[in-house]
């Protein structure tokens, strides 16, 4: 967990997005769902589109964040077209 904390906080898309998903389930560490819904944010505006469907999902649930439609169909867009964010 260390090395990939490390690796996130150097601007690893990869890795935030993992640290996202680990927080979201509670596996190895205590569910944090604002947390998670952070290292999602910063992974899907580094343009990884796993991230970005995550969170689509945190943002149509209201997982961590405050519940927004219009937001999920954005990153769930974004995701759709291969993760670029500046695809548009």
């Amino acid at each position: 967990m260390e090395w990939l904390g490390k690796s996130a906080a150097q601007d690893h898309a990869g890795a935030q997005c993992t640290l996202g998903e680990l927080l979201s389930a509670a596996e190895g560490v205590e569910q944090n769902l604002e947390v998670a819904a952070q290292w999602y944010l910063r992974a899907a505006d580094l343009g990884n589109a796993d991230a970005q469907g995550h969170l689509g999902h945190c943002y149509a649930n209201g997982t961590g964040v405050e519940q927004e439609d219009a937001q999920a169909v954005a990153w769930w867009e974004k995701g759709a077209k291969g993760g670029d964010f500046n695809s548009q």
